[in-house]
């Protein structure tokens, strides 16, 4: 067990080095490389038949859809981080969001047969055990 808990705190060295490597700045470079493809895409616009402007606009367009990408996997990482950390740290919001979720599948009312809603639920269990014996 000691050596197992020893190869993880050395993994754990390992990633964060790789972390702060690679995807330390990840929005902001999303950012300038959209930044990036904008120029250029200004340049080929008044210049559209120059093949170095698109070639430059074509590898530009690359960059950015790879670093926005990996932006949009880190926000989506840390809405799920944030959303676990509110369900517990919250359980009141935690299942007021999963009370809501409920609800907007619920049927809330039902049109009888003469055409009138009904939002009574005793009603509304009548009608569906009604239309039910009646396909059967």
């Amino acid at each position: 067990m000691f050596q197992v808990v020893r190869k993880l705190k050395l993994l754990k060295k390992e990633l964060r080095h790789l972390h702060s490597k690679n995807f330390q700045n990840i929005l902001t470079e999303a950012n300038e490389d959209r930044e990036r493809l904008k120029q250029v895409q200004g340049k080929l616009q008044t210049n559209p038949n120059n093949i170095e402007y698109q070639q430059l606009e074509s590898q530009a367009y690359q960059k950015f859809r790879t670093s926005s990408y990996l932006a949009e996997l880190f926000l989506q990482q840390r809405s799920k981080a944030t959303w676990i950390r509110l369900g517990i740290d919250n359980t009141k919001y935690f299942y007021s969001v999963i009370k809501h979720m409920k609800l907007q599948h619920a049927t809330t009312q039902l049109k009888n047969r003469s055409g009138v809603w009904e939002n009574n639920p005793a009603e509304i269990a009548k009608l569906i055990v009604w239309s039910t014996m009646r396909t059967s």
